[in-house]
């Protein structure tokens, strides 16, 4: 249950000056490695999953590069999609930057970097107190609670003292299981497992990092309840690994949990107010108006909900060519607006059923925009943790267009191709029509009914003649294999054989007389042509799939790496 508290994890980096592999001239480290599988992780795979995991990143890392050399990276839709995250990336880093990280305490700065290379293995001992956050009920208050866990810190701190160190585990969880409150103290025994810096709450996190190996810790209070808190050992954190130039940034996102909420809401509402002040923004109410009045006028008269497309349809018919607003001095036409509309994901777009709708959207736009030109004028793109970040992004984006790319560029074969394999199939067994059978029915929606049908076949001796009196009909062919009961009753009769009654799956019942076998034969190769044409597309796709690490690896002349 108190794993609630765990807030964020961050993928890891290992430093070190160690070259996996170069391609061209380009070197790639073992870091680069265990920012796509963090180290803690990749230690405990087996060697198979480790193998794959290390063709996975190799192949990422050469599709990356094939890209960049075909310049698939330049094509309209991908160059539209980089863009997009680009902006929203450096949005985001102009937040942290500009707005959260001036709020952070030097105080707390100071405890992140001495602690952030360690993870501790963690137990605690949980009380609940009145009013906590626990499930269950806790009739004493926090006064109470507090003087009955010291008595139990005593007790616990005397028992430690006199364990060997190997045994002081053990010694915390037998207490555990007897005085814990936590509910799943008694699956877990007490154990958190592996803490790093920034995954907890800020009480319980400075408690647990101030303590050495083997030490039990005072009472502290937390939302939960009271804790004792027991660290059995200490190791380097995923976060030791990490290439030094990503480690301030990271360092600094782990102390984001430690800011006051309304200080922090109130720090960007001061920034955003600041970036679109009335002394730089001037919006050309009229021509706002205009367009408003656009979409009321088309909504009532389609008598439909606006949305993304037609906003956008309804502002371009009007062929707008006024200046819509001017920030620091530059003028920005609908146009602009229209190109802001057109990025935003449709589901996002909000309903305008008032101007302060189209108000509040065209702001939102002009914020983004704002944001934007500040984060470039103070070169955030430079940081090396925002380049990290986002040739992440452009690698992954990168690998699924290139894949798509190869896969999509399989021409379709020719006819000479499809007829050749269509042969072979029919040589193997393949495009062949089973055996089927066509057999005359009569059926009922009683039972009673078919039995009134059967007894008459059985006394006129003339199934042709109760065919026609009970509306029977011929049937046409069934595959064997198909049909439910009623097929398999007619594949184990003989031509001219009448069944006795036969009841369907849906209730129905039916009286059938074999009327003829087809024999197996192949289809025509105009039936299967498509068929044929999409397997040898999907068989050189797949073959194309199968061989893409190890091509790419001919290419580029790698071996492979070790870690």
């Amino acid at each position: 249950m108190f794993n609630k508290i765990l807030l964020f994890v961050f993928c890891s980096f290992i430093f070190s000056e160690k070259i996996i592999f170069q391609i061209k001239n380009t070197n790639i480290y073992d870091y680069d490695f265990y920012e796509t599988v963090p180290y803690s992780e990749w230690v405990v795979l087996d060697t198979s999953k480790q193998r794959l995991s290390k063709n996975s990143f190799l192949e990422k890392e050469l599709v990356f590069f094939e890209s960049l050399e075909k310049k698939i990276n330049l094509h309209g839709e991908i160059y539209t999609k980089l863009n997009q995250r680009e902006s929203q990336l450096l949005i985001n880093f102009a937040y942290e930057n500009f707005v959260a990280y001036p709020l952070i305490k030097e105080s707390d700065l100071v405890d992140a970097k001495q602690h952030i290379k360690d993870r501790r293995f963690v137990y605690h001992l949980l009380l609940g107190y009145d009013g906590c956050s626990m499930p269950g009920v806790f009739p004493k208050n926090k006064e109470a609670v507090l003087k009955d866990i010291s008595v139990l810190q005593k007790k616990i701190s005397d028992s430690l003292s006199l364990a060997k160190t190997k045994d002081k585990a053990s010694v915390f969880q037998d207490f555990v299981l007897l005085e814990s409150e936590d509910p799943s103290a008694s699956q877990n025994k007490g154990a958190l497992g592996w803490i790093s810096w920034g995954r907890t709450v800020s009480s319980f996190q400075k408690t647990v990092f101030d303590l050495p190996d083997g030490a039990l810790s005072e009472p502290v209070l937390t939302d939960f309840g009271y804790h004792l808190v027991f660290v059995e050992k200490t190791e380097p954190s995923d976060f030791s690994y990490y290439n030094p130039l990503m480690l301030e940034n990271i360092t600094k996102k782990t102390c984001l949990q430690t800011l006051d909420f309304e200080k922090l809401r109130s720090s960007a509402i001061e920034f955003d107010s600041t970036l679109v002040s009335s002394d730089k923004l001037k919006i050309n109410k009229p021509v706002l108006k205009k367009i408003f009045k656009t979409i009321e006028e088309k909504t009532k008269d389609k008598k439909l909900r606006g949305n993304k497309n037609s906003y956008i349809n309804w502002i371009e018919e009007k062929s707008f060519s006024d200046v819509l607003f001017v920030y620091n001095q530059k003028a920005y036409g609908v146009g602009w607006f229209v190109y802001y509309l057109n990025k935003m994901p449709a589901t996002r777009v909000p309903s305008i059923k008032t101007e302060g709708d189209l108000l509040s959207l065209l702001k939102s736009f002009i914020l983004q925009k704002a944001v934007l030109l500040k984060a470039e004028k103070e070169a955030l793109y430079s940081l090396y943790s925002y380049q990290k970040e986002f040739l992440k992004h452009k690698k992954n984006i990168l690998q699924k267009e290139y894949s798509s790319f190869l896969l999509n560029s399989i021409e379709k074969p020719d006819s000479l191709e499809v007829s050749n394999l269509y042969n072979k199939g029919v040589y193997k067994g393949d495009y062949i029509k089973p055996k089927s059978v066509v057999y005359s029915e009569i059926k009922t929606s009683s039972e009673d009914k078919i039995n009134k049908a059967y007894n008459h076949f059985l006394s006129e001796k003339n199934f042709d003649k109760t065919l026609k009196l009970f509306d029977g009909t011929i049937k046409s062919p069934v595959s064997e294999g198909s049909g439910g009961p009623l097929s398999l009753t007619a594949f184990g009769m003989k031509v001219g054989e009448v069944s006795s009654p036969i009841e369907n799956r849906n209730k129905t019942f039916s009286l059938i007389r074999v009327e003829k076998f087809i024999e197996p034969e192949p289809f025509s190769l105009a039936k299967v042509y498509n068929q044929i044409e999409r397997k040898i597309i999907k068989e050189k796709q797949d073959s194309i799939k199968f061989n893409l690490l190890k091509n790419l690896k001919n290419k580029y002349n790698i071996k492979g790496f070790d870690l």
